[in-house]
């Protein structure tokens, strides 16, 4: 037997004719063998006259719609061979995102064996769906309880008696001849069908019983069908066909009146027409289908002549006048209109086959002009083109083709688009680390009619290999997928550890910006900037690197940095504690850390928790970021931090042996350029690495990394780690650690920002040739970004970020932050017992909720449901209070109440914006927050705690480097008076369960 093979991206799979058995001792030897000369004209790519039809399959007289989140299908199923005395069975090809198309089983299964013609697209009515396609020549009306069927006829026996069912047909009159189906519902429920040579007629309520027939007259006159018809913006549209074969072409007129008319014929009424010059020929019976205010002409194509024909899809323009513009006809498609979901496409880099079916020359039929030859090599089927095929030779019983990945690789799916499908398949799967030997690992013995055939292997392979053991021995596409999800920023539906061993990143889905990561025996301690909140530099602790808990906060006194990180100023937005680094050395916990305006601190401790020492200067200039630190092999102390005023130059500086105090004169400059920051100093197997993260513009931004094997080199081996990312939101700052299971990983945040934050997530890392590869490496390096991997290690107890909290004890949970210092007389844990009450005092300037005192917040999460609801008594609040809920980054939304001279009366304000609502009259109040991925709030309100009341709607926001917060607050504009008492926040995550622990 001979083989084919496709080369490409300097890979070739080379394939023998025979393997002897003598070479088998070494195999990775015989799979390179070379192939034979005789072979290499097989082995050319051949071009695609065919481009990229909207399905892999031959689909004429497409009606498509927009049902739900949903694309829907229906069409005439060509490619039978037997011309017009048949068709394909009736199938719906569904789609997410317009570019992956699917179908599964019969749509119609009493219309399977007869002659299925160009079916409507499905009509919601009644509380049931109609579909309206032609049959054995006549239209007939079939109903499903959904558009995905299954449908059978509405009217009379669920059976054909050929030519027709006469019970069933459309049209109960005369002949009943006519084709074509097209159903318009307009803005009153009145339904209309039109068909064939420009006939309309009236439905009734029923939708089966049809009114008088009408002939409709347009200015071409010669045979029609095909009719395409449509509103937008008050313009009824009128499409009909003229011609057919190449001279396929669609032509329209316009009411401002009604479907039946009187109708206008613009000057310029040509829609489509065959384009040589483009490849496009004949473009016919199609349909016009809208996504919101973007319309799009679908075509069928006639290429391969009259019944093996392929649907395309171009946009539809319009005139200011509502005229249409002539559509420029292209076979290019017009790709996804939704964005992908699933999982990351892996590249073959060739396709072998176990033969070839000779090119076959497709004659015109009446321009001579519309000719092709197509060709079915191997590499069709891996080239992401529909209109491109392989297809093995006649009688090639072994049938097989083999796909090379390049390298082993983590497989999610496999996904085989057959040529015609509807027919159905049976096939074999196998994979191949070496492409000797093969297991089985997908496939069906039994015909299965469906498009594609998805086999889930998650396991590695290096080659593939699919033999057709029955059905058509063609390949429209082969898609192989990772098992790494192709996720949308924002979109995630999990997070965390898994109930099946893995975890899902985030593993944080909330503002931990700016991370450093160690490890501590058994345990594994990180930190996050706070910028001007309180507590400063929260401290995460973890025994698994992916629960985490928060230990505690380093920095309790702001003042200690500046007065203007008080109370009194609350000049630091976007400035104050920026990122450090967490460092354990003779069993103390220390702590570097940098702001913008004083310069770099130190604080140590004994333990992580606490308590932490006053904070000890180490350089008290402006204009630097971003510190790290490490003691070397001889226990001497070095200081890394980078001038970001002086075009982001870092310097490494000699530290005392006790991190009190830097050298500055020792600075030596180790690294510069391109907003170089983000250092970590990591020691492992001899090195000393820098780690630091670069921006270029319109590239984003990514790890790197520099290294010697002396502290007191020149580091000038630089490698990439890490790929921008930008689809991710450019993963690049945080800490490289070993876990529990002997692996490396990278915990960082993700750097681009939105309204939540820097979240968190745990990279894996793989050492090549002395370097820390993180992510995804299995298609190369730089690596990329991972979305769920095995977990580290399994351990039964779990911990969990923090949330709510019942004001029970005599301090406040580490996830409370005050918004700056606070004025620590005017609060108390202690006065009401499990209640916390916030004393009311003048903002720096009256309204602002952002120069408010006092405010108590913690960090939002970013996942599919969010609620937060407290319960205040409001009975000790003062002329001119305000109190309640909020949220807020740079932009504010608050739901509160506002004590007016004695009256109280709900408050919704945005921006300190506010709306007066109804006025409270009792002393207890419950008020809540909800938002889910899309970061939309909406406020309600409660006077019994079980009904609740919307108030308004807040979308959260991004500013000064900080995601949204959710907060507390209580300040007066006339004195400083007045309280509330809180009794609890509850911040429920539990009604969409996104992780094995996710408590209140």
């Amino acid at each position: 037997m001979r083989v084919y093979t496709f080369q490409s991206n300097d890979y070739s799979y080379i394939c023998k004719r025979t393997i002897k058995k003598s070479m088998m001792m070494n195999k990775a030897t015989t799979i390179l063998l070379t192939l034979s000369l005789s072979l290499q004209g097989f082995s050319q790519s051949h071009n695609n006259p065919f481009g990229n039809p909207l399905v892999p399959d031959m689909i004429a007289d497409a009606s498509i719609e927009l049902i739900g989140d949903t694309f829907y299908c229906y069409a005439t199923t060509d490619g039978y061979g037997r011309g017009l005395e048949t068709s394909g069975p009736p199938v719906v090809w569904k789609s997410k995102d317009f570019k992956h198309w699917s179908f599964d089983g019969i749509c119609f299964p009493s219309a399977a064996k007869e002659k299925f013609w160009a079916p409507s697209k499905a009509i919601e009515q009644n509380g049931r769906w109609y579909l309206y396609p032609t049959m054995n020549g006549y239209m007939h009306v079939a109903v499903s309880d959904s558009p995905d069927g299954p449908f059978h006829l509405a009217r009379g026996e669920d059976v054909f008696d050929k030519p027709y069912s006469k019970a069933s047909t459309l049209i109960q009159t005369g002949d009943r001849g006519g084709i074509d189906a097209e159903i318009f519902v307009d803005d009153d429920g009145q339904a209309y069908a039109f068909w064939g040579q420009r006939h309309v007629a009236r439905l009734s309520d029923d939708m089966v019983t049809i009114g008088e027939i009408q002939t409709l007259e347009t200015r071409r006159k010669e045979y029609s069908e095909g009719p395409i018809f449509f509103k937008r913006k008050g313009i009824y549209y009128y499409l009909y066909t003229i011609g057919g074969d190449e001279n396929y072409k669609y032509y329209y007129m316009m009411s401002r009146i009604s479907p039946l008319g009187p109708y206008e014929t613009p000057e310029h009424d040509l829609v489509s027409i065959t384009d040589v010059e483009k490849g496009v020929f004949g473009p016919g019976h199609g349909c016009v289908f809208n996504d919101g205010d973007n319309y799009y002409f679908a075509f069928l194509e006639f290429s391969r002549n009259s019944t093996n024909r392929q649907t395309y899809v171009n946009r539809m323009e319009f005139n200011d006048d509502g005229t249409i513009r002539q559509v420029k006809v292209t076979l290019d498609g017009v790709g996804a209109l939704r964005q992908e979901e699933g999982f990351r496409e892996l590249k073959p880099i060739s396709a072998t086959a176990s033969s070839i079916k000779p090119q076959h020359a497709i004659r015109y039929f009446n321009d001579e002009r519309c000719q092709r030859t197509e060709f079915f090599d191997a590499s069709f089927a891996i080239d992401g083109a529909n209109g491109s095929r392989w297809m093995a030779a006649d009688g090639d019983s072994a049938c097989w083709l083999i796909i090379d990945l390049g390298k082993s690789i983590n497989i999610g799916q496999s996904e085989i688009y057959f040529v015609r499908p509807t027919a159905g398949h049976a096939y074999i799967l196998e994979g191949s680390q070496d492409g000797l030997t093969w297991e089985t690992c997908g496939g069906h013995a039994d015909m299965q009619a469906r498009s594609p055939h998805v086999d889930h292997i998650q396991h590695a392979y290096r080659f593939l290999r699919a033999k057709i053991t029955d059905g058509i021995r063609g390949i429209w596409e082969w898609r192989i997928l990772s098992d790494q999800p192709n996720m949308t920023w924002g979109n995630w539906q999990s997070w965390g550890e898994q109930a099946d061993g893995i975890y899902c990143n985030p593993v944080i889905p909330s503002d931990y910006s700016d991370i450093d990561c160690i490890r501590v025996g058994d345990d594994y301690y990180a930190i996050s900037s706070t910028m001007q909140y309180s507590p400063g530099m929260t401290i995460l602790h973890s025994r698994d690197l992916v629960n985490w808990e928060i230990a505690g906060n380093a920095v309790n006194d702001l003042s200690q940095i500046s007065p203007a990180m008080t109370w009194k100023q609350m000049d630091r937005y976007g400035r104050g504690i920026w990122a450090g680094t967490l460092r354990h050395h003779k069993g103390r916990f220390y702590l570097f850390f940098g702001t913008p305006d004083e310069g770099f601190f130190m604080t140590s401790s004994p333990k992580a928790e606490g308590p932490w020492e006053p904070l000890t200067p180490l350089l008290a200039e402006n204009g630097w970021d971003d510190c790290t630190a490490l003691w070397d092999e001889k226990g001497r102390g070095w200081f890394v931090g980078t001038r970001f005023a002086d075009n982001y130059k870092t310097y490494l500086f000699r530290m005392s042996d006790d991190a009190r105090s830097i050298d500055r004169a020792s600075a030596r400059l180790i690294n510069e350029g391109y907003g170089r920051e983000a250092n970590k100093l990591l020691y492992h197997d001899g090195y000393y690495y820098l780690i630091f993260s670069e921006h270029r513009d319109g590239i984003g931004r990514y790890v790197l990394a520099k290294r010697d094997r002396r502290i007191t080199g020149q580091f000038k081996e630089e490698q990439q780690l890490l790929l921008p990312c930008r689809e991710a939101n450019e993963p690049n700052q945080g800490g490289i650690v070993e876990g529990p299971d002997g692996k490396w990983y990278f915990f960082t945040h993700h750097g681009s920002g939105d309204w939540s934050g820097r979240i968190a997530t745990l990279l894996p890392v793989e050492w090549r040739d002395g370097w820390p590869m993180m992510g995804d490496t299995m298609q190369g390096t730089p690596g990329t970004m991972v979305w769920k991997a095995p977990m580290p290690t399994l351990l039964d107890d779990k911990q969990h970020i923090q949330r709510s909290d019942n004001f029970d004890d005599e301090t406040l949970s580490p996830q409370w932050q005050w918004n700056y210092q606070p004025r620590q007389d005017m609060f108390s844990l202690t006065e009401r017992a499990g209640w916390l009450r916030l004393k009311a005092f003048r903002p720096l300037e009256p309204n602002r909720l952002l120069k408010a005192g006092n405010t108590l917040t913690q960090r939002s999460f970013r996942s599919a449901y969010n609620d937060v609801t407290i319960r205040i008594d409001i009975s000790g609040m003062t002329h001119g209070e305000h109190a309640g809920i909020c949220h807020f980054a740079q932009h504010s939304g608050c739901l509160g109440v506002v004590n007016d001279n004695g009256n109280i009366y709900l408050e919704f304000r945005r921006d300190d914006q506010a709306q007066r609502g109804v006025q409270i009259p009792q002393p207890y109040l419950w008020l809540r927050t909800t938002w889910g991925l899309d970061g939309h709030a909406r406020f309600s309100y409660s006077i019994d705690g079980d009904h609740f009341t919307d108030m308004g709607e807040y979308p959260l926001s991004w500013g000064y480097y900080r995601g949204d917060r959710i907060g507390i607050y209580n300040y007066n504009d006339v004195s400083d008076t007045g309280y509330i008492d809180v009794d609890y926040l509850h911040y429920d995550l539990t009604k969409t369960k996104l992780s094995i622990d996710n408590p209140q």
